[in-house]
């Protein structure tokens, strides 16, 4: 349905240096993508997943770690995600709908 999709994704890539307010849509996972209360990997996972096509606003980003508020969506209202698990996108970044 979203046809577009894959040129936002596309958008942007040539910069590493990410922004923070920068809009993510959640992709992996059947079920959605584990978040938890800190970047490290060992933190303690939250009881909820952040399910696919939920929207996220980024606010911090450490390595592969992306500390989000959710805007759209079910599951927790903040926490840290993987933006990929090995080759595999996770998150995919999405532009700010203007009024």
């Amino acid at each position: 349905k979203n046809i577009s999709s894959g040129s936002l994704a596309l958008r942007g890539c040539g910069s590493s240096t990410m922004v923070k307010g920068q809009r993510w849509k959640v992709l992996g996972g059947a079920d959605g993508i584990i978040a938890r209360e800190g970047a490290e990997e060992y933190s303690r996972m939250l009881p909820e997943v952040l399910p696919t096509g939920a929207v996220v606003e980024e606010q911090e980003i450490k390595g592969n770690r992306l500390r989000f508020i959710r805007l759209s969506g079910r599951g927790p209202y903040t926490g840290w995600v993987d933006v990929k698990d090995g080759k595999t996108d996770l998150l995919m970044k999405v532009e700010k709908k203007t009024a």
